[in-house]
């Protein structure tokens, strides 16, 4: 461990009280993508900035996500036969934090199409991928969404957005 300043804290018993945010902050510690999942609800497209994301199986092609029970559009995906997962770039910071905010339309004035599953797809993603719902798993105060993937679209060269220690951050400037 780096000669920074540390802190610990024990959970050695299931259900024993601990600090949430120390368990936040120690996972904050690990850089993630960010994304943007979608949906359609009816004709509604539906969509959430997640970071839980990863690839599962590359034979058979799976992908996972996770969304927070407490999420408004949750019932949206559970009831999906399909979703996808916008890969952000490096310059859509602004966009990921449109589709973390509650209680505005987040698809005004972003740049999206419905694909021939019927999926939400950004236009400006460095990657789409699109799954058929494969499952389902409820866990904790999250539901697993394990996605077989469809189709796939990716730029050839591009930065991804991350998320670490609670801010964006861009592998280049």
């Amino acid at each position: 461990m780096s000669e920074a300043q540390t802190k610990s804290m024990d959970i050695l018993e299931p259900g024993k009280p601990y600090d949430a945010r120390d368990y936040r902050n120690a996972m904050g510690g690990f850089a993630t993508g960010g994304t943007v999942v979608t949906t359609m609800s009816s004709d509604t497209p539906i969509g959430v900035t997640a970071n839980s994301f990863t690839s599962v199986s590359l034979s058979p092609p799976l992908i996972l996500i996770c969304l927070g029970k407490s999420l408004g559009c949750v019932d949206a995906f559970l009831k999906a036969k399909h979703f996808a997962i916008n890969v952000l770039e490096k310059d859509q910071e602004a966009l990921s934090t449109r589709f973390a905010t509650k209680g505005i339309d987040r698809f005004q004035d972003t740049d999206w199409h419905a694909s021939s599953l019927h999926n939400p797809i950004i236009e400006s993603a460095l990657a789409n991928i699109e799954c058929a719902k494969h499952a389902e798993l409820d866990y904790g105060d999250h539901t697993i969404f394990i996605g077989e993937v469809l189709r796939v679209q990716y730029a050839i060269d591009g930065d991804p957005l991350l998320y670490f220690g609670g801010e964006y951050r861009q592998l280049r400037a």
